[in-house]
């Protein structure tokens, strides 16, 4: 009643909401638990609440979570609910085990009125798996509804499709984040997500007329990081982007970043295949054919940068005709003779000096 003739004689709020606060305490200690609670929340109702610590603490203290619930719920309401009393509340629904209120909750208050980051981070915590990832995709908190998917669902495929709803740089960022999990479980997908990304004919086929122009698009080479675990498909990978039967599918500048990780790829595989103990007719026949395409490969990147990373990984793997190829061009006629001495192959030093004598005279005299 002393509220009421403090509302009724336009007392200021403050004043009612200190009658409110006294009639409140006094039921509580009375353990008038339901009672005093609609009176502290009346402070709530005038934007002026108690310091909610005082409150929340007093009904912990008397063990009654389902009052601190309330409470907090109405803040909420109100909009007065700062981050630790969304954490609180989620944590009150989960101790109590009440799925239905806490999904009611989540699902009827607007995400103005509490902290989603928060929420996701207390439900994930408790188990409640399906809520954060619901949250965290209903506020596009994109990177944590792919984790909790991940980690939680191992909904390897379904996650990459997801992926391929987002802006192409969100999506990027992302992926260099999870795709290794992704590249485990899901290859094909992943791989044809990282086409996606980048701009490129998910056939592999794309012909030079054809490229996309790059704009922001995600550049090739800045996914490779996510194959670390899987190098024979990353070599599949861009082998079908740099020797795609309609031509390369990428830009001059950033097809030249690529080949030297190609090159490396496909020398080392070709140098494994000769070098089994055991080598069988298949592996001879892998390795012909591997040799033939290293080769393509080579040619299509004539470059004076192309042709150093050439030279070099060549020579570290044994592939000697591509080092060859690249020594001849760049001029390094010295390597060849040196190489020629030093293998006793007279018939490739012939070569050399048929082929570059006319260039440098000196290699006769040698």
């Amino acid at each position: 009643w002393a509220a009421e003739i403090a509302r009724q004689g336009s007392a200021p709020a403050e004043t009612r909401a200190e009658i409110y606060r006294q009639h409140g305490d006094a039921l509580f200690e009375k353990r008038a638990y339901d009672q005093a609670l609609n009176i502290y929340m009346k402070t709530v109702d005038l934007k002026l609440p108690l310091e909610p610590s005082y409150v929340v603490e007093q009904y912990l203290d008397a063990q009654r979570i389902g009052h601190v619930a309330k409470y907090l719920k109405r803040l909420h309401e109100q909009n007065l609910a700062e981050r630790e009393h969304t954490a609180l509340l989620l944590k009150c629904y989960t101790k109590l085990k009440d799925f239905s209120t806490l999904g009611a909750f989540l699902e009827t208050t607007p995400v103005s009125q509490y902290d989603p980051a928060t929420a996701i981070e207390v439900l994930e915590g408790a188990g409640y798996y399906g809520l954060a990832a619901e949250i965290a995709q209903k506020v596009e908190h994109h990177e944590d509804y792919v984790r909790i998917s991940l980690e939680h669902f191992k909904h390897y495929t379904k996650t990459a499709d997801f992926l391929r709803t987002l802006p192409k740089a969100r999506a990027c960022h992302i992926v260099l984040e999870h795709g290794r999990v992704l590249m485990q479980h899901a290859p094909q997908d992943t791989i044809d997500l990282v086409r996606d990304i980048c701009g490129l004919r998910s056939d592999g086929e794309a012909a030079p007329s054809d490229i996309v122009p790059r704009g922001d698009v995600p550049r090739v080479d800045e996914l490779l990081p996510i194959f670390v675990d899987d190098l024979p498909r990353l070599q599949l990978f861009l082998r079908s982007v740099l020797l795609a039967p309609g031509g390369c599918q990428l830009p001059p500048p950033e097809a030249e970043r690529l080949y030297p990780t190609l090159l490396e790829l496909m020398a080392r595989s070709h140098h494994e295949l000769l070098a089994a103990e055991e080598a069988s007719p298949d592996d001879e026949q892998r390795a012909r054919r591997l040799h033939g395409e290293i080769m393509r490969l080579i040619r299509q990147y004539p470059s004076e940068g192309s042709l150093a990373s050439t030279l070099m990984l060549c020579q570290t793997y044994g592939f000697v005709d591509g080092f060859f190829h690249a020594a001849e061009r760049l001029g390094r006629f010295q390597l060849l003779m040196n190489w020629c001495f030093q293998q006793k192959d007279a018939r490739r030093l012939l070569d050399v000096c048929k082929r570059c004598g006319s260039v440098d005279q000196s290699l006769w005299g040698q």
